[in-house]
C-alpha cells in the first residue's frame, strides 16, 4: 500500500528526524544510497541494554532506508520503498528455530497494525 498522495517524502523525513526513541536506542542519520531512487533518506539504530558505563552491551543494530521515486518504479508497485537491515544477538537455541523468521515478520506486522500504520 502506498502512502496517501498528500503525505510527501519531505514530510516523512521531517517526522523521522523529529522522532525521539526510548533512551536505550540511539538513532543517527547516515548517508543514504544515491542510485536507487531520486530521493532517499537513511538512519542507523543501535540498541543497548540501557546500562551506562562499562556494563553497557549492544543488543542490536540496524539501518532504515526510505526511497522515493516520483512516478514510481514498476518493481516497487508504487513511488515509495522502505528497506531495513537488522542484526541482533540471539541465543543458539532461538537461532536454530526454523520459525524465527516467520515469528519476527509477524511481530513486525502486529506492531504496524497496532500503530494503525499504512504499509
Amino acid at each position: 500500500m502506498s502512502p496517501s498522495p498528500k503525505f510527501s517524502f519531505d514530510s516523512m523525513v521531517s517526522i523521522l528526524r523529529e522522532f525521539t526513541p526510548r533512551p536505550e536506542i540511539i538513532l543517527e542519520e547516515v548517508p543514504a544510497p544515491q542510485k536507487l531512487a531520486q530521493y532517499s533518506f537513511a538512519f542507523t539504530a543501535d540498541l543497548s541494554n540501557g546500562v551506562i558505563g562499562e556494563g553497557e552491551d549492544e543488543l542490536a543494530s540496524g539501518r532504515f532506508v526510505i526511497l522515493h521515486e516520483p512516478g514510481g518504479q514498476e518493481t516497487w508497485e508504487g513511488e515509495f520503498r522502505c528497506v531495513t537491515f537488522m542484526r541482533a544477538t540471539v541465543d543458539s537455541e532461538m537461532q536454530e528455530d526454523p520459525l524465527l523468521p516467520e515469528v519476527g515478520w509477524n511481530w513486525l506486522l502486529d506492531s504496524l497494525q497496532e500503530s494503525d500504520a499504512l504499509y
